[in-house]
C-alpha cells in the first residue's frame, strides 16, 4: 500500500473516531490534493477508487465500530446522556426502530445513508448499535456505502482542482495579455508625451 493510500486509511479511521471531523470536506480536500487536476474523468475516477475510496472506506468502517459498540452496549442511558453531541436522541432512535423491520430493504438503507455525503455518518453508527444490527451486516453495508461516499467526495475534490487549474490558466493568460497591453500603453504614452509634445514645443 502506497503512502498516499495509507494516509487516506488513517484519515478515515481518525475521522470516524473523532466524529467532530466531518468526512465529506475531509475527503474533498484529499481528492483536491491527491488526484492530479490534469487527469481526465475516467483516469481520475479509477485513481479515486484505487487510492482513496477502498482505503478510506476501510478506515471509516474500522473506526465506526467504536461508536457502534458504545451504542450497542451502552444503549439507552449512554445515548440519552451523550447523544446530543452527535445529533441523536433516544426518542429519535425509538421512532426509527419502530419503523425498522430488519428486512433486506431496510438493511440497504444503511448503505444508502452511508453513501450520502451530506448525511452525518456517525448517526448511522449510533442507530445501528442502538437497534443491535449484527456486526457483519453493519460492517458490510458500512464498507460498501462509504466506498460510494468517498468516491463522490473525492471526485468533487478532483473536479474542484481541475476547475481551479483551468481558471488559474486563464488568469495567467489574462495576466500576460494585461502585461502586454500595459506595455503597449506605456510605449504609446511615452511616444506621445516625450516625442510628439516635445517635438511640437521645439517647432513652436
Amino acid at each position: 500500500m502506497e503512502y498516499g493510500s495509507l494516509a487516506v486509511f488513517i484519515a478515515g479511521l481518525v475521522e470516524e473516531i473523532l466524529f467532530i471531523i466531518p468526512s465529506s470536506p475531509l475527503f474533498m480536500a484529499v481528492g483536491f490534493f491527491m488526484i492530479p487536476a490534469s487527469l481526465s474523468f475516467w483516469p481520475a475516477l479509477l485513481m479515486v477508487l484505487g487510492k482513496m475510496a477502498i482505503w478510506g472506506a476501510l478506515g471509516i468502517t474500522i473506526g465506526s465500530f467504536l461508536i457502534y459498540g458504545l451504542a450497542y452496549w451502552g444503549g439507552k442511558p449512554l445515548i440519552k446522556k451523550y447523544g446530543k453531541f452527535v445529533g441523536v436522541s433516544w426518542e429519535k432512535v425509538e421512532r426509527i426502530e419502530n419503523q425498522y423491520s430488519k428486512t433486506k430493504v431496510d438493511e440497504l438503507g444503511i448503505l444508502f445513508f452511508r453513501a450520502i455525503p451530506i448525511w452525518p455518518i456517525t448517526v448511522v453508527s449510533v442507530f445501528c448499535g442502538a437497534v443491535r444490527i449484527s456486526w457483519k451486516t453493519f460492517a458490510i453495508y458500512t464498507f460498501l456505502g462509504t466506498i460510494i461516499r468517498v468516491t463522490i467526495t473525492g471526485m468533487l475534490g478532483w473536479y474542484t482542482g481541475a476547475a481551479y487549474e483551468a481558471i488559474g490558466g486563464r488568469f495567467e493568460q489574462l495576466e500576460l495579455y494585461g502585461t502586454i497591453s500595459l506595455g503597449v500603453l506605456l510605449l504609446v504614452g511615452f511616444y506621445y508625451f516625450f516625442i510628439i509634445k516635445k517635438g511640437k514645443k521645439i517647432n513652436g
